[in-house]
């Protein structure tokens, strides 16, 4: 949401800070963690906030998520294939060489494809439909200044929001599916 209000910038520092917190705090993976959960966020906002920079319209926030969405979901499998195995490997873990590989292959397909894809459709989701709302906080509270930052519920923003929900859901879904 800050990476479609203020631009790509902005969203890969608030992608690194939030990256950092948790390597701070809550994650077991060490530096490993901090690497993907970064790449993750920073994929996901560049590549969204450089389309809709470019078509400001609801059409280009629905493209800028789905192409998110795809480019999140592929760059993770491919650093999953190769930072995934060198975690395992690590003293955090200590798998041996062989079995990590062969681990990390055979979850590909099985569970990383769908759960990076089930998180960046959750992170689509929840942006798409909090998007307007927070333009409109934001709008109200002077924080920054729009045009069109009400929250007048148009044919566009029903559609924004079953498309939206319909994401959420399939998300869910997915995760539940993987648990």
């Amino acid at each position: 949401i800050a990476a479609f209000i203020y631009g790509p910038v902005s969203g890969l520092i608030i992608a690194f800070i939030a990256a950092f917190i948790e390597f701070l705090t809550f994650s077991t993976t060490a530096w490993y963690g901090l690497i993907m959960n970064f790449a993750s966020s920073a994929v996901f906002t560049l590549t969204a906030s450089l389309i809709y920079k470019k078509i400001r319209t609801i059409n280009g926030a629905i493209i800028a998520f789905t192409a998110a969405v795809i480019a999140t979901t592929g760059v993770m499998l491919l650093l999953n294939s190769f930072v995934t195995p060198v975690y395992l490997t690590s003293p955090l873990v200590g798998m041996p060489k062989e079995a990590a590989s062969s681990m990390v292959l055979d979850l590909l397909p099985r569970v990383l494809l769908p759960f990076n894809f089930a998180k960046s459709m959750l992170n689509a989701s929840v942006a798409i439909m909090l998007y307007k709302p927070v333009l409109a906080a934001l709008s109200k509270a002077k924080i920054i200044q729009t045009k069109s930052a009400s929250l007048s519920f148009n044919k566009n923003t029903r559609l924004v929001l079953i498309i939206g929900s319909t994401a959420l859901v399939v998300s869910v879904v997915i995760f539940l599916i993987l648990a």
